[in-house]
């Protein structure tokens, strides 16, 4: 599918066609905001959520070890932070390192801010630019260099279906 990308045209070509995949296709499918503040998945700012795993290096196995043991404390706060950069990052952002972006931390400190930011392009894009750089490396026959895309490919089979 990622070599059916056309990048000028915003979609996959299909026959002599071209079904678009844009941020309102994310913003329908998952029924997220395309407006709000812009997510930085690069921010590396100490964050009380951070603080809530204790090291740098966090992997999605990492949250959901902290997940399992806050489940009987008295801080919902703190595990509804951590319930939702689980969500984040195993879903709308994983990799394959399974590494929690650093931006991430951030964004889920306030849970008040959290329905504010603009999860839909930034779901779109993250996706997108992997999309993107997997094709030219397919295209210069890099073999040292990514051979996968990253993000929330689960969207694409849903969206061409």
């Amino acid at each position: 599918m990622c070599y059916r990308y056309d990048e000028r045209r915003g979609g996959f070509r299909v026959g002599n066609d071209v079904v678009s995949f844009c941020p309102l296709d994310v913003c329908l499918f998952f029924g997220l905001p395309i407006v709000g503040k812009k997510v930085n998945l690069k921010g590396k700012e100490q964050s009380k959520s951070r603080r809530l795993l204790g090291y740098d290096n966090v992997t999605v196995r990492d949250v959901y070890n902290e997940l399992l043991k806050k489940q009987n404390d008295d801080e919902v706060e703190d595990f509804c932070r951590l319930y939702i950069l689980l969500a984040l990052a195993e879903f709308l952002f994983p990799n394959t390192k399974r590494n929690v972006k650093s931006g991430l931390f951030k964004l889920v400190d306030d849970l008040e801010l959290v329905g504010s930011y603009n999860w839909g392009c930034a779901i779109y894009e993250f996706l997108v630019d992997s999309i993107c750089f997997f094709c030219n490396n397919v295209e210069k026959k890099e073999t040292s260099l990514q051979r996968y895309v990253v993000g929330c490919a689960y969207i694409l089979q849903v969206n061409i279906v």
